[in-house]
């Protein structure tokens, strides 16, 4: 009507509704037809006729906050992308780089699959059998976000003030998230589907009452033996006879300013190897960064650069070493001396169970080097941009962007190492503590290998002093990774097992 050059002309409109009839419909109803021959679907284990009545949720575990929360960490995953997108989209401006759009889909759906699981998780511990539709709206809810979010960035897009424009702008924008929706959704409800068959799945029968897989309730019915899987290094346990772990020491939790420490002591050692404990864990870490920058430090003096840093700000970083940060552990952790021992959540055995030969794909290792590839994914672009920043003294504005990304890092460690964590329990491999920590701190194993590859775009000197900075400091910055997303996947995994055990109820 308006003669514009935007729009379509009747012979494509033609064009694609044959294809919808010839191509479409008969996808469809030949997908139904094989679908139907398909045998249809067994519930995992027993059920009831009688549906079971659903108390009332805290405000935090209702449905609907479930659903308008879900959508945040999806969202974030792909909002820098999406700009991008939308920008070439809508402001005519060339889009190459569709490899990375492919990572952020994958990324995407990966998200939305993660989030939904453990929301439907915590409805089912909330004794909430309703999951189906509450996880489709849930992972389909990310949608939502980039709905209004649409909102926000049409006032960047100075257009016209006619209400067609208004009109084009919405109407098509409903339809891309109306896809969205569906695309998300489904990948969320299919997902939970696999969760729960997975879960419930592991439910074993016996005389007339089940139990869930790895776990064995120690109830008089029963007379079964119950073993927690809560494994502590052996030089950190007493040792029972026959092997197994007594459990017998003291266990506190030491939260200070520098680092997060589980720490065992009993009557004999007292606080004399509370301090040595920290003392050594501390000066260790310490003297690993401080000896490799004063090495660098010195070679870059020698050959009187100007990235060299002066003798007294090295005085003053020790000093504040001294005088601030070797405090303060010693403060954390004799506050955490004077803390209640950590308790188990449910009985536990004096021998521990062993451990059967896993398959290929559940063992630690294969678990640990598969770990890291969803975090390092999920700030892969950003950290394309931090490094430009600081080896190509570039100036960075976008400290926003990086908040953002710091805390979908964070967030998506502690989602991959629980769902990891559970598949090893699982598999009846009670091994889940440095576990933990290693598959969330793989993380750091990637960016440093993915340093590797970006040095070859930094086109640096070959002199041996500049392959000696690059991957030093490297290693350093990859070093504080891997403590920070190991401590997170660790500290989130004992708080996810101490759940699900805490769970079990022994008559």
């Amino acid at each position: 009507f308006f003669r514009s050059t935007a729009s379509v002309p009747f012979l494509d409109l033609v064009i694609v509704a044959a294809m919808w009839c010839c191509v479409s419909i008969p996808l469809v109803f030949l997908g139904a037809y094989f679908g139907y021959k398909e045998e249809s679907m067994e519930f995992p284990t027993v059920t009831s006729t009688i549906a079971r009545a659903v108390p009332e949720p805290s405000f935090f575990m209702k449905p609907l906050v479930g659903i308008s929360m879900a959508g945040m960490v999806p969202f974030a995953a792909a909002y820098v992308e999406l700009f991008f997108i939308m920008t070439s989209l809508w402001m005519d401006q060339f889009y190459y780089v569709f490899g990375f759009t492919l990572v952020v889909f994958v990324i995407l759906l990966i998200t939305c699959a993660e989030v939904t699981v453990l929301l439907c998780y915590y409805q089912l511990c909330a004794e909430n059998h309703r999951w189906w539709w509450f996880s489709f709206f849930a992972s389909g809810s990310t949608a939502a976000y980039t709905f209004i979010y649409s909102f926000f960035w049409f006032r960047s897009l100075e257009a016209s003030k006619m209400l067609i424009t208004y009109m084009l702008y919405f109407g098509y924008m409903f339809l891309i998230c109306t896809g969205m929706f569906l695309v998300t959704g489904s990948v969320g409800a299919l997902t939970s589907l696999w969760f729960i068959r997975k879960i419930f799945g592991t439910i074993k029968e016996i005389n007339g009452d089940v139990l869930f897989g790895p776990v064995s309730i120690d109830a008089a019915l029963l007379g079964l033996p119950c073993y927690m899987p809560l494994d502590f290094p052996a030089t950190q346990r007493d040792m029972g006879p026959g092997g197994g772990s007594s459990f017998s020491t003291k266990k506190d939790v030491t939260i200070h300013a520098d680092l997060i420490v589980i720490k065992i002591a009993d009557s004999d050692r007292g606080g004399g190897f509370v301090l040595s404990t920290t003392s050594i864990k501390h000066s260790t870490l310490v003297a690993l960064y401080e000896d490799v920058f004063i090495f660098f430090n010195t070679i870059l003096a020698f050959f009187r650069s100007t990235a060299s840093v002066p003798f007294l700000d090295l005085v003053i970083v020790a000093a504040m070493w001294c005088c601030v940060s070797i405090p303060l552990v010693f403060l954390g952790a004799y506050f955490g001396y004077k803390e209640e021992s950590m308790e188990f959540p449910t009985v536990t055995s004096t021998i521990a169970r062993a451990v059967p030969e896993p398959s290929f794909f559940m063992k630690p290792l294969v678990g640990i080097s598969m770990a890291g590839m969803v975090p390092f994914a999920a700030a892969y672009v950003e950290l394309f941009f931090i490094m430009t920043s600081l080896w190509m003294d570039q100036f960075y504005y976008v400290f926003g962007f990086t908040l953002v990304v710091f805390v979908i890092l964070l967030i998506t460690c502690a989602e991959v190492t629980v769902l990891l964590c559970y598949y090893q329990l699982c598999a009846e491999n009670h091994r889940w503590w440095w576990f933990s920590f290693f598959a969330s701190g793989s993380t750091a194993a990637y960016t440093f290998i993915y340093s590797f590859f970006w040095f070859r775009s930094l086109e640096a000197s070959k002199m041996l002093i500049t392959y000696m900075l690059y991957f030093g400091y490297m290693f350093l910055i990859c070093t504080a990774m891997f403590l920070v997303t190991g401590s997170v996947g660790a500290l989130t995994s004992l708080w996810f097992i101490r759940k699900i055990f805490g769970t079990i109820k022994v008559d």
